[in-house]
């Protein structure tokens, strides 16, 4: 194991590098960590939804029962009936659901012989508030529809009082009482670990990655210790080997060290709970791919110099363009496209249906294995380009070793 003991100690020039990678991560996750939030509490306790109505049934009892009944499952906002005002308003996250009530709604819904029209939603990237308030609306409509089959065939407002306190007495024996399954705290150290840890350990391990493997990879390529290997027993091939062995066994140490300080700051209870263990393995496979990248990369740099501006360049470019820094939703998409070409946008997708949904379907399973293939052919085309690669220039120095002078 010559090479693969040389490589580790050349990676000795890169200390300082490595050491300023980890510091950058300590910091990000001190300032996101939600321990060093005041505001959080120990106790669970249940976040409204932030919700908008646009009522065009204003006359309507029926619509008005409605409305205050969501008023007091969720926190009602002033917006302006504008498009604009609107999206203003989802962008700012002062709403996360808005819901229209047509004109004629409330007489539909108790009118036996007409069709019930339908409510309106609008929701932007908040499934969870989307599926919390469905299911409101939809028991209120439910209990509603089965209730007013005793309605008179001209109920009078005496009648809709009545109706609309029967519906408000059956949601109260039906409602559900919520039993967390962790901690309010616990439930925001694992949103923190998937959204802002996992994704910025990709920018720190692509940076890492390059530096290190460039560092052994370029210093094996001095003349001296070229001509060494070539006077020994070696082989191109075995060399090639080992030299891949330390790439891919350092990069996974780093990458352990990244989950160890991971679990020193949210816990074990967090990383092995079954979201946690998920997005470690789903870590575990963007870190395939960006072994394979960096290593392709270095495999094409033809100088150290090169190499750092790599290290720098590549790291922040798909840091930003695969929602590792930004949110995914404000990336442009030719930006989108170019980070498609490494593992961390398909890893940020991944993690994206891991963390918001409790339960997940055939489907969700079927995209997430999805994306993972994606990942490891992406691993794999990088490794066999690199290869390929070496190939070429270990033949082509070998004919001209042989050509004569």
């Amino acid at each position: 194991m010559q090479v693969f003991n040389l490589f580790f100690k050349l990676l000795r020039d890169s200390k300082f590098s490595f050491i300023l990678n980890l510091a950058i991560l300590i910091f990000v996750t001190i300032i996101t960590n939600p321990q060093s939030n005041s505001n959080l509490d120990e106790d669970f306790s249940i976040k409204q939804s932030n919700l908008a109505i646009f009522n065009y049934d204003k006359e309507d009892p029926i619509s008005q029962d409605l409305i205050d009944y969501l008023q007091e499952k969720a926190e009602v906002t002033y917006v302006n009936d504008s498009d604009e005002a609107i999206a203003d308003a989802f962008y700012n996250e002062k709403i996360s659901y808005a819901l229209t009530i047509p004109e004629g709604f409330g007489a539909s819904m108790i009118d036996a012989e007409t069709q019930p029209i339908s409510l309106e939603k609008q929701v932007i990237k908040s499934e969870m508030d989307e599926i919390n308030m469905d299911i409101i609306i939809n028991s209120y409509l439910t209990n509603l529809d089965l209730l007013a089959t005793s309605l008179p065939e001209k109920p009078n407002d005496t009648d809709l009082q009545t109706l609309t306190e029967q519906v408000r007495s059956s949601l109260e024996e039906s409602e559900i009482t919520v039993i967390p399954s962790m901690p309010r705290k616990n439930q925001s150290k694992l949103l923190t670990f998937g959204v802002f840890f996992i994704p910025f350990i990709s920018y720190t391990l692509i940076s890492t990655c390059i530096t290190g493997f460039g560092t052994g990879i370029l210093s094996m390529r001095h003349p001296e210790i070229v001509k060494r290997d070539r006077l020994s027993i070696m082989t191109e091939g075995k060399r090639w080997r080992q030299t891949l062995l330390a790439c891919i066994v350092f990069s996974w140490i780093f990458w352990l060290l990244l989950i160890l300080i991971a679990c020193a700051f949210y816990g074990p209870s967090t990383l092995f709970s079954q979201k946690g263990i998920l997005l470690i393995i789903a870590s575990l496979i963007n870190l395939l791919g960006i072994q394979s990248l960096s290593y392709f990369l270095v495999t094409l740099a033809p100088n150290k110099g090169m190499v750092n501006f790599l290290s720098t360049f590549v790291s922040i470019l798909i840091a930003f363009s695969s929602g590792s820094f930004i949110d995914l939703n404000i990336i442009a998409k030719p930006l989108k496209t170019i980070a498609s070409i490494a593992t961390p946008i398909w890893n940020v997708y991944t993690n994206e249906i891991l963390l918001y949904k409790d339960q997940w379907s055939y489907q969700d399973w079927q995209q997430i294995a999805t994306y993972s293939g994606i990942q490891l052919l992406i691993a794999g085309a990088y490794f066999a380009l690199s290869l390929v690669i070496q190939q070429y220039r270990h033949r082509h120095n070998i004919f001209l070793s042989h050509r004569p002078s």
